[in-house]
């Protein structure tokens, strides 16, 4: 199940899976988050908890453009 936390003007979306050692896994890049979801799942299988966080501009995330003056 998916949540999102507000940030300031930014909307980030997390899952949460298992529970015990943490674990934080961005996936992006050369994973997709259906792999990571898997992986998250496997992990959690043998006792971690695994915290998937879908970084800003990718996927479910809001978009932010930081600029500077």
């Amino acid at each position: 199940m998916s949540e999102t936390v507000k940030l300031g003007d930014l909307e980030v979306r997390f899952e949460v899976h298992g529970a015990g050692i943490p674990i934080v896994f961005t996936p992006g890049g050369f994973s997709s988050l259906d792999q990571a979801r898997a992986l998250a799942q496997a992990l959690a299988g043998i006792g971690y908890q695994v915290l998937l966080w879908d970084r800003p501009n990718t996927g479910g995330s809001s978009l932010a453009f930081d600029q500077d003056d």
